[in-house]
């Protein structure tokens, strides 16, 4: 077993959502926390952010020693993110570094997390669980929906999608754990079709033991076959939040988020809390605002409200609506506001606390342009300015979509519908897509070179991720510092060797006017996000050329405070088309300097590949391991012996 490490990890890290309750401390090591991934991006913020890691390290990554450990073989693709928990407690069993894996065949894994030892067959397999779904087997895109939209190689099947989340809140035990609770959705189908659905279920992750669940159904209009339940699960208020969009565009579904209590003991009972539709007026051919991003979920904020991105569809809201006083067209029969390429605010009852939406709706409806294709980062507070009399704590929130556009926006005042001047888009930032948007120049764009007359394609069909630079994230911490957000959009043309190229962007973001650093603008009174500018004026990015899906990134420092970073980028790109199962490629970047890559999979003669890719997925670092999800498989990584 490789020997868990812990840092100090500060207590208001849990209060801000980068750790989550219950996770445990290791007595060795002053009672310093463990890394425990719950959620997908690590944490309800969605920062793609691990300040837990100091074993594999920018100094010691290239060093010959970071290679491929083993390997487990699993039933079907791996769409949802691997999750972590140190010290499980399995009865009977033993106590392991444990990592869960979700598979599109309805079935959860737990796996020894450090080699391919332990468990009942001495194969690493610690406890398997088949959901009881109430189909006979998983729901079959391509037959129902002619839509290869997650499977795209036969067997076509969709179960398990959405990230998983974890709940270990109950857990008292200081230094291991001995309860909790992982919640996931499976859909499955009758085998001649001719019935569908979708269910939550909750499940113990000491043994495996399924506690409860509840057939989703939220309304008359919900149909279990066109639903597709993508995004990440979310658990914050004591209440778990699983969103939907659909397969392909097809048929009559809607975008939902539908909320559930917690069921974590044997013989509980799930009940509905809240259920929202996106866009309940959309009529005709209209989509209807899917809430899907990529993989990603809703993210919070550690209090009572989620933020999240909607996909392309009816839109009826008039100019100058903001906040709660979202007003619908008048003269079209309209009795609710349609949200769809919106960023929306709810609050825990579902209902809408605040929204943003781009004054070209038209465009992206037309074009089916998703604002909501990427995800949201929600930013922890910080002290800045926001041009706003004396108020100094800036609440911010980073997404972008398949425009290519890039948003900074003001949670606490996402911006509404042309509220700017003169009708323009009301959030604190925003960085277009298209150059020539911006008068041509590139240094200005998200998407370099990007032509939209030729057909290149551009945008995010990813998450950004978040780093503090070192900086203290205490709220006691009352000097403004600066930080950087990483995107990895499909086609950005920084390196000219044609259509759907791309690198990782890192950008600088400015918690209000120049702190010390030229490329915050002094003119500005404001929060900014700025491209980040290395030597003779150029763009910090990769080197590598990345295409679609493009890149999410994952950030991991040894702790807090630390002044060095590695940015994890998964390559899916040769995700399965037919026949084909070409690999995913891993590499590892000096997240402060980006440019070449210091690790990358194609190493070792091929030896270290993570086998055949699966479109969106993400790697899970944790405890000085890369673990990362395929079709059919597993593949971890770490340092030879534990010893980088």
């Amino acid at each position: 077993m490789l020997p868990l490490v812990a840092i100090a990890v500060p207590a208001y890290c849990q209060d801000i959502g980068l750790q989550p309750t219950g996770c445990p401390t290791n007595p060795t090591q002053g009672g310093a926390p463990f890394v425990c991934v719950t959620t997908y991006m690590y944490s309800p913020l969605r920062a793609g952010l691990n300040l837990n890691e100091p074993t594999v390290t920018v100094s010691n990554v290239a060093s010959g020693n970071f290679l491929l450990q083993f390997k487990q073989a699993v039933d079907d693709k791996i769409y949802a993110e691997p999750l972590y928990l140190p010290q499980v407690v399995l009865p009977g069993i033993g106590t392991y570094n444990v990592i869960l894996v979700a598979t599109e065949n309805n079935s959860v894994y737990a796996f020894n997390a450090d080699d391919n030892t332990g468990g009942a067959n001495n194969d690493g397999v610690l406890w398997k669980t088949a959901l009881p779904v109430s189909g006979a087997i998983p729901l079959d895109e391509m037959t129902g929906d002619n839509c290869v939209n997650i499977s795209q190689t036969s067997p076509y099947n969709v179960g398990i999608t959405g990230t998983p989340v974890i709940d270990i809140s109950q857990n008292s035990a200081a230094n291991t754990i001995t309860k909790g609770t992982i919640y996931v959705v499976g859909a499955s189908q009758a085998a001649d079709g001719s019935a569908y659905y979708l269910q939550l279920f909750s499940v113990d992750v000491t043994t495996g033991n399924v506690f409860g669940s509840i057939e989703i159904d939220p309304a008359s209009n919900f149909n279990p076959r066109l639903e597709n339940q993508r995004g990440a699960l979310l658990l914050q208020n004591s209440e778990v939040y699983v969103p939907f969009g659909s397969h392909c565009d097809n048929g009559g579904w809607a975008g939902w988020l539908v909320s559930y209590n917690l069921c974590n003991f044997t013989g509980c009972s799930f009940s509905e809390q809240n259920a929202w539709e996106t866009a309940p007026d959309a009529v005709g051919g209209y989509n209807k605002g899917g809430i899907w991003q990529a993989g990603n979920g809703p993210a919070g904020d550690t209090g009572s409200r989620m933020f999240f991105g909607t996909a392309n569809g009816a839109f009826n809201i008039k100019a100058g609506s903001s906040g709660t006083s979202c007003a619908p067209i008048s003269g079209y029969g309209y009795d609710d506001c349609d949200y769809s390429d919106s960023i929306v605010s709810v609050d825990n009852t579902l209902k809408v606390q605040d929204f943003f939406s781009p004054s070209d709706q038209n465009v992206r409806t037309n074009h089916d342009f998703d604002l909501g294709s990427g995800g949201v980062l929600v930013v922890p507070n910080m002290e800045g300015n926001k041009g706003i009399g004396n108020q100094t704590t800036v609440s911010l929130l980073v997404q972008g979509g398949k425009e290519g556009d890039l948003f900074l926006a003001d949670r606490t005042n996402l911006g509404g519908f042309e509220t700017g001047n003169g009708g323009t888009d009301g959030v604190l930032g925003e960085i277009l897509g298209n150059a020539q948007l911006n008068g041509g120049d590139p240094s200005k764009g998200l998407c370099f070179g990007y032509n939209s007359t030729s057909g290149n394609e551009c945008g995010m069909w990813s998450s950004p991720a978040w780093w503090n630079l070192g900086n203290s994230l205490s709220s006691s911490n009352t000097t403004p510092y600066l930080s950087y957000v990483y995107v990895g959009p499909m086609g950005s043309g920084y390196t000219g060797t044609g259509d759907k190229k791309g690198e990782i962007i890192q950008y600088t973001l400015c918690p209000g006017p120049a702190i010390g650093n030229s490329v915050c603008s002094s003119a500005s009174s404001g929060p900014q996000i700025v491209l980040s500018l290395s030597s003779g004026a150029l763009v910090t990015t990769t080197d590598d050329a990345l295409t679609f899906p493009g890149i999410t990134p994952v950030i991991t420092a040894a702790s807090e405070t630390s002044t060095s970073a590695l940015l994890w980028a998964l390559d899916n790109s040769e995700y399965p088309e037919g026949t084909n199962m070409n690999f995913a490629e891993l590499f590892a970047y000096d997240a402060g300097s980006l440019g070449k890559s210091l690790w990358n999979s194609t190493g070792n003669n091929g030896q270290n590949n993570p086998g055949p890719a699966v479109k969106f997925t993400v790697p899970t670092v944790a405890n000085g391991r890369v673990y990362v999800g395929g079709v059919g498989v597993l593949t971890v990584y770490g340092c030879r012996s534990g010893v980088c």
